[in-house]
């Protein structure tokens, strides 16, 4: 029997004193080929042992491989989210040291340029990373709107 929607605490309150292999779930908890290649064998006793027990470790290592690549995947999304947070940091931060450069000195701007004009153009620049694939459009939103004031 294997729990999908039920008490699984019931369950293991039930089985306390049941060995491993007695338990319903048998071999699921186990990581040891020949443990599969036996329960197999039980359900399908036309095919032998040891030909179940290659099959068995392959189905093992590509469960095992499949997980382990999809966690290296998940690190360098991480990865890459932080890396871009933080130039979105960097970025933010450099707009709104120029705006107050701004405020302080209209000398160090052309006459023609305000503070509106410098975050339409930081924001045209965020899209159009979004454009060429370097960022998405989510990513690029939150970047504008962390921006404003």
């Amino acid at each position: 029997m294997i729990i999908h929607n039920g008490d699984h605490a019931q369950y293991e309150i039930d089985n306390v004193d049941v060995s491993p292999r007695e338990r319903s779930e048998w071999p699921l908890p186990s990581f040891d080929a020949r443990d599969w290649a036996e329960a197999m064998h039980k359900r399908f006793p036309a095919v032998s042992e040891e030909d179940l027990l290659g099959w068995c470790a392959n189905m093992l290592m590509r469960g095992y491989d499949q997980r382990a690549a999809r966690i290296s995947e998940l690190e360098r999304q991480d990865e890459v989210h932080w890396k871009t947070r933080g130039s979105l940091i960097a970025e933010r931060d450099h707009l709104r040291e120029l705006v107050s450069l701004q405020a302080t000195d209209e000398m160090l701007w052309a006459t023609g340029v305000h503070i509106e004009t410098a975050y339409a153009q930081q924001a045209l620049r965020y899209l159009t990373r979004a454009i060429e694939g370097e960022w998405t459009f989510e990513v690029a939103r939150d970047a504008i709107k962390e921006m404003m004031p």
